[in-house]
């Protein structure tokens, strides 16, 4: 078969950056083992009651031993396995100079052995959320998630030679509804039209790097009509948020400030992943504008 040179370019390039987000993950977990210890506060002695409860079809040393032991180690060599028939694949690409590549045989076994692997990081990173009772890091694990399950269809999408990429509209249409509706549910929050949700976030972070900052004393302090009209400000970009798609100028409008929101988030909160997972999300959001405009 023969598929678009962009097209698979582009599918890899979104493979190295989905594995990307995931040994953040590690490196997250990692730097944290001190609330993984027996006991911190998300030790597995904590919360081994509540998992064996949930499944008790599970002998609960095999459950320690997968959620405790294997799930971050799994989460380790699966990335490096990843990147190998990557690799392999862009391998095996190289020498091809046409604007269609003819993907062989070769390459389609490794292709599945890819959807394969996405399939295993996906089921990995759900089993992380059961290990921590939900959320890991809030909404940087619900979009990993969607951008998981968006990119699966994309590779799904090569083995039966479509053009089309059902999982860039998936991941597009996740994001824009999600910056709704963090917009809509601060709207309705008295403490955000005030600006003191903010402030109260901002102060209260526990990033050690920005506590220790000379320009964090300097924030603390800033008078309130800077936090409600930095309030009004989030409010306004993410209830109008739709009007991304309108053209190419407010694509890049909206891109600019997502790339400070999150890039500040960043910063102030020390949520690394955070700033990756959106960031990763807004490719698939120039997909759809571009199909819509070009429609």
């Amino acid at each position: 078969m023969s598929l678009p040179r962009d097209l698979v370019i582009s599918i890899l390039l979104y493979s190295l950056s989905y594995i990307w987000l995931h040994f953040s993950l590690f490196f997250e977990i990692k730097n944290t083992q001190s609330i993984l210890k027996d006991h911190g506060s998300w030790s597995y002695n904590n919360i081994a009651n509540e998992i064996n409860k949930a499944f008790k079809w599970i002998s609960p040393n095999i459950l320690k031993s997968l959620l405790d032991t294997g799930l971050f180690a799994f989460l380790r060599y699966s990335s490096r396995i990843y990147i190998l028939f990557l690799s392999l694949i862009a391998f095996t690409l190289y020498k091809t100079n046409q604007s269609y590549y003819h993907i062989t045989t070769l390459v389609y076994f490794l292709i599945k052995i890819i959807i394969f692997l996405q399939v295993s990081l996906i089921i990995v990173h759900y089993t992380l959320c059961v290990r921590f009772r939900g959320l890991y890091n809030g909404g940087s694990d619900m979009m990993m998630m969607v951008i998981g399950l968006g990119h699966l269809m994309n590779l799904i999408g090569l083995i039966y030679h479509k053009q089309f990429m059902w999982g860039f509209l998936f991941i597009a249409v996740n994001l824009v509804v999600s910056y709704l509706k963090a917009g809509l549910v601060k709207a309705k929050n008295s403490d955000w039209l005030n600006g003191y949700a903010l402030k109260h976030f901002v102060t209260h972070t526990n990033c050690l790097s920005t506590k220790r900052s000379s320009i964090y004393k300097q924030i603390i302090n800033t008078k309130p009509i800077i936090w409600v009209t930095l309030s009004y400000l989030t409010l306004f970009i993410e209830l109008t948020f739709p009007l991304v798609l309108l053209s190419t100028f407010t694509f890049w409008v909206y891109a600019t400030w997502a790339l400070l929101f999150h890039f500040l988030n960043f910063l102030v909160f020390g949520l690394n992943r955070f700033f990756w997972s959106w960031m990763l999300a807004w490719p698939a959001l120039f997909y759809l504008l571009k199909l819509l405009h070009n429609a």
